[in-house]
């Protein structure tokens, strides 16, 4: 599913899918040279390591689920623009269980299989409260900069 955007996000690339076809037979254009902070971050990574943060802990809002649940959840909750592959996924469930945003434990699927199950612990549910609270402000901004002539 694409978004109305015309932009889906997969393996942490934005990729052009509005069918212009300004990208056929090449690679998909990759915003790249993002600064945040004194750092440069590249468009794969680093820069969508806290949107990806934020979409975990808020799909953890529901309740307990298993990696391909949270996954799926985040699809669903962002109309099919983001579309988090487990190359992606799981090292940031593990980096924010470390964090002590997340727990997990082990039980069983929809389908008997064993699964790891996450669910938001108070420290993830201020830290949601600070990431949507500082994603507000930016978003704000960025509007402010494409509304000023």
């Amino acid at each position: 599913m694409i978004s109305d955007t015309g932009f889906k996000l997969e393996f942490g690339l934005l990729q052009d899918t509005s069918g212009s076809g300004q990208n056929r037979g090449r690679e998909p254009r990759v915003p790249t040279g993002f600064h945040v902070g004194t750092r440069r971050v590249g468009a794969e990574s680093t820069l969508l390591q806290g949107t990806l943060d934020l979409l975990i802990l808020k799909s953890l809002v529901a309740g307990e689920m298993h990696g391909l649940g949270v996954s799926r959840r985040i699809q669903q909750i962002t109309g099919g623009t983001f579309v988090v592959k487990p190359g992606s996924l799981f090292p940031a469930l593990h980096r924010m269980e470390e964090e002590g945003w997340i727990s997990s434990f082990w039980g069983e699927s929809e389908n008997n299989r064993c699964a790891k199950y996450y669910r938001l612990t108070r420290a993830g549910q201020r830290q949601l409260e600070a990431e949507t609270k500082r994603w507000g402000r930016i978003s704000l901004a960025i509007g402010q900069a494409l509304e000023a002539s």
